[in-house]
């Protein structure tokens, strides 16, 4: 028959297991805190696509933009949304798997987040642009400085046409 500082030691050992999980669980409410904060930009990128789209509606009859030009001579791009910091690595595997399924529709990557660099560096893909978290560049610049050049690339013709992955998720405060 086991002694009673047995039982002790196991119930102080599952007492160990449980406040890692709560801590672990916190954790990660924190980083789908993160992860909506960095999917914040997609909303930014919507809202600056309607204004472009707006201001250029003007000229759909004359059709002589260059973003309203029909281009088939530049490169398919795709711009993966991932994260800089966070406890969410199987999303971000699931975003890249996602893009491996049909990696050969596409000649060109722009990457942003620093977690999908590393996925993409460990699958040999080359990314043509990459965006990383800088403390010293607010949410809104960073998001004109991927589409300034995103527009760019499109105007040289280098890009013919740009699609976006991105993941979707449920926030755990909803």
């Amino acid at each position: 028959m086991k002694t009673y500082l047995v039982y002790k030691e196991r119930v102080e050992g599952f007492k160990d297991v449980s406040e890692t999980v709560k801590v672990v669980e916190k954790i990660s409410a924190s980083s789908v805190h993160s992860l909506k904060k960095e999917t914040a930009s997609l909303s930014i990128y919507i809202n600056e696509i309607k204004n472009i789209l707006f201001r250029l509606s003007p000229f759909c009859k004359e059709n002589n933009h260059p973003l309203l030009q029909k281009n088939d001579t530049g490169e398919k791009t795709l711009v993966i949304i991932t994260g800089d910091k966070g406890l969410v690595g199987g999303l971000w595997h699931k975003v890249i798997d996602a893009f491996l399924e049909n990696d050969n529709h596409y000649q060109s990557v722009i990457i942003i987040g620093k977690e999908g660099q590393e996925y993409l560096n460990e699958e040999n893909v080359r990314i043509v642009k990459s965006f990383t978290d800088d403390a010293n560049v607010s949410l809104e610049e960073r998001t004109m400085q991927i589409t300034d050049y995103v527009f760019r690339e499109f105007e040289n013709k280098i890009f013919s046409r740009v699609d976006i992955l991105y993941p979707r998720f449920i926030s755990l405060k909803e």
